[in-house]
């Protein structure tokens, strides 16, 4: 397409109309990259700094991050933090919901360099940066519960009520809205594979002969009595002589203990074959994954890369899809790569302190591990929409009146239409952050974990994986037809509430927690189950 500007013509690239050589999709990205479809000249360093610190009031909140690395640093003469790990908890999570804000920002500028396919990649990649610098944080700090809680949080916050609140608010004043048809069915497919693949440990795991109730009853009672320090170091000398024993090691660790019946299921050899069932399904999900992207951005036929919104979309996407790629970005190209590297580092610093201090509070207060790791970790990539959404839900669809006494300024024509209008494209782009973190981040852990020598397996507590799967039903259910509104959006939150009242009072498996809640479970058996 052409136009005419004071300098001469300019050329606008058309997603309708891909290159028809040979490698055409490729060398049409490395064009779009480089800013050769611009129509005004290509934003400087200078303007692309104003833009990124001046795109949004909450930017204002970067003023904490170093009030929060100073809050974590700080310590008394005997080395103890000075502030309190609420104080410091608190502090990190204000700190980190600018960076997450500013991931989403970068991956919506970074559309009309890389094409809106490949820009809502990256996106997505960036949202899921906050919950993956948490869950590394705590396999670092070997704790390993809280992060297999931790990881089904993230994917019940994001198929439940993330979308649940998207399509409630997006379904106000209007009866339904669409979402991507062929993209839906393929995450239907990509969601209950990944759900299926936590359910097969976790039955495994179930199925395995773990004795008589009262039997366990009475390990578990014996595990959390209080031992003499003379006792205590007597049983941790016989398990180092187990130990080096070699072949009889578990069972004789379980004779000490009075139940031989518990032998051939909480041994570090069972755990052992968990480990290697585990990455050897990491490896599969990676591979699934890499498949099924590929085949979405590259699907088979001549003339079909990167064209997911031209094929089989309500031209109400389509146009959307336009409108973003063919805008003119505020940032420089490089500069936006830059920044998106500058804000992972933030995020890893601050994300290792948030964990750190999370533990802490964890250990201090009456709050369930189950609570605290399906409900209010996952909370905190959520915050900044959270607010935003109340704000723009209570001047869009409330019409409440405003405390401000000057009148605001005119409007400029598209934002009186996007104000009065109706949208009617519903967001499901946070089931795609849930798709990733199950096929792709979960994986990743498992593998770091292997390679940092980190036993770190997929054997999930039962209710939780019944949960995922109740989640996973609803959520097919509900988009099945690639249509929603306000009713069932609102199925979603009720049911993530009913998710949040049951995790308050769990207190999950005993037996689980014994077999991944230390770096052995010889340990386990020594020292007891880690306390919540």
């Amino acid at each position: 397409m052409e136009g005419e500007t004071p300098g001469g013509t300019f050329q606008r690239f058309e997603i309708q109309e891909p290159h028809p050589d040979e490698g055409g999709a490729v060398v049409n990205a490395w064009y779009r990259f480089r800013g050769d479809y611009r129509k005004t000249p290509m934003p400087s360093i200078w303007s692309s700094m104003v833009g990124l610190h001046g795109n949004n009031l909450i930017n204002g909140l970067f003023l904490v991050v170093p009030f929060a690395w100073a809050a974590h640093l700080t310590t008394n003469a005997d080395g103890s933090h000075y502030f309190s790990a609420s104080t410091r908890f608190s502090v990190n999570l204000v700190a980190i919901i600018p960076l997450q804000k500013r991931f989403e920002w970068l991956g919506e500028e970074m559309i009309p360099y890389i094409g809106a396919e490949l820009g809502e990649l990256l996106t997505i990649t960036l949202s899921n940066t906050v919950e993956a610098s948490l869950a590394i944080g705590l396999l670092v700090r070997d704790n390993y519960r809280l992060l297999q809680i931790t990881i089904i949080g993230v994917v019940l916050l994001h198929i439940l009520f993330v979308p649940g609140v998207t399509f409630f608010m997006g379904g106000a004043r209007i009866v339904e809205q669409e979402l991507h048809s062929g993209k839906t069915q393929i995450n239907h497919t990509l969601l209950t594979f990944g759900v299926m693949a936590v359910v097969v440990p976790a039955a495994f795991f179930a199925a395995l002969d773990r004795g008589r109730l009262q039997d366990l009853t009475q390990f578990v009672t014996h595990l959390n009595a209080t031992a003499t320090s003379l006792a205590e170091r007597a049983v941790a000398t016989l398990v180092r002589r187990a130990e080096e024993a070699g072949a009889g090691a578990e069972e004789t660790t379980e004779q000490m203990r009075g139940h031989p019946e518990l032998g051939p299921l909480l041994t570090d050899q069972r755990r052992g074959q968990f480990l290697q069932l585990s990455r050897g399904m990491a490896v599969l999900l990676l591979a699934c994954y890499v498949g099924a992207r590929y085949y979405m951005h590259n699907p088979p036929g001549k003339g079909n890369a990167l064209s997911m919104y031209r094929r089989n979309v309500p031209s109400r996407l389509r146009e959307r899809a336009l409108k973003k790629e063919q805008r003119d970005s505020t940032l420089n190209p490089w500069f936006g790569v830059y920044a998106i590297l500058q804000c992972v580092a933030l995020m890893a610093v601050s994300a290792q302190f948030l964990v750190a201090a999370a533990e802490e509070l964890l250990g201090n207060t009456g709050i369930s591990e189950e609570w605290f790791g399906l409900i209010l970790l996952p909370f905190v990539s959520f915050a900044g929409d959270a607010i935003l959404s109340m704000l723009h839900w209570r001047r869009r669809y409330l019409h409440l009146p405003s405390w401000r006494k000057k009148p605001r300024r005119p409007r400029l024509e598209e934002e009186e239409e996007d104000s009065h209008e109706p949208d009617g494209v519903a967001s499901g782009i946070s089931i795609d952050l849930s798709i990733q973190f199950l096929l792709f981040w979960m994986p990743a852990l498992v593998l770091i974990g292997w390679f940092s020598h980190k036993p770190f397996t997929l054997v999930f507590d039962l209710l939780e994986v019944a949960l995922l799967v109740a989640a996973c039903f609803l959520v097919n259910y509900v988009t099945a037809d690639a249509k929603t509104n306000w009713a069932e959006g609102m199925t979603m939150i009720v049911f993530y509430v009913i998710i949040a009242i049951a995790a308050w009072f769990y207190p999950g498996q005993q037996e689980l927690r014994i077999f991944v809640g230390r770096p052995s479970v010889a340990e386990s058996l020594v020292h007891g189950a880690p306390e919540e």
